[in-house]
């Protein structure tokens, strides 16, 4: 299964109802948002490089979560709420400027000190992304996570049917392996990003 179209037929051999495309698209675009929403899997990890010329950086346009945010050879500033963040940089907290914090406003990540704008400095950011829509082709791959993972888009594409198959005990269950799924991939995830080393709860606001 690599294509869109061949992942809709699989999906209307499982319910035996011949529905059609553009009903099984919208259940597959729901599934990918609802996987979206709930998952935090380590193939969904990204990380991305950019230059900071003042206190303010673009998102990229597909991150979900942050994990961490350095500049380039520093370790990790910490996460600190908007008004924490205003308040460290007022001159009467100066004292606070030494102190790497950031924060996110809308889909602007702002970081405090930040560097010389006339020089300006690298700024590295490890995220959950959002998976790629689910292909009609795959000339280029996208698909990856979704062969890779072909259960979880499966069941939770077939959770989405059920205003169309009323009583049919089948979706309980389909709806109770989506999540099952989610939630181990999600707890498996965890273990691994501390395999390995004590985990250091001072460290918490870092992740």
């Amino acid at each position: 299964m690599t294509t869109r179209a061949q992942f809709r037929d699989s999906i209307r051999s499982w319910t035996n109802f011949a529905f059609d495309d553009a009903l099984v698209n919208s259940w597959i675009d729901m599934a990918v948002e609802r996987i979206n929403n709930e998952l935090r899997h380590k193939d969904m990890i990204a990380r991305d490089v950019g230059l900071l010329t003042d206190d303010a950086v673009y998102l990229p346009h597909d991150w979900i979560e942050l994990i961490y945010v350095r500049f380039v050879g520093e370790q990790p500033a910490r996460f600190v709420t908007n008004d924490e963040y205003w308040d460290a940089i007022t001159p009467e907290r100066s004292a606070l400027h030494s102190r790497r914090a950031y924060t996110i406003v809308g889909n602007a990540l702002h970081i405090n000190p930040y560097p010389d704008p006339a020089v300006g400095k690298q700024v590295e950011i490890s995220y959950y992304q959002e998976l790629p829509p689910y292909s009609e082709t795959d000339t280029a791959g996208e698909n990856l996570f979704y062969q890779k993972y072909t259960r979880l888009i499966t069941f939770a594409t077939l959770s989405m049917s059920a205003p169309y198959l009323v009583e049919d005990e089948r979706v309980a269950l389909w709806e109770q392996s989506a999540a099952a799924l989610i939630q181990s991939m999600n707890a498996a995830t965890q273990v691994s990003r501390f395999s390995g080393s004590p985990l250091n709860v001072r460290y918490k606001s870092f992740g």
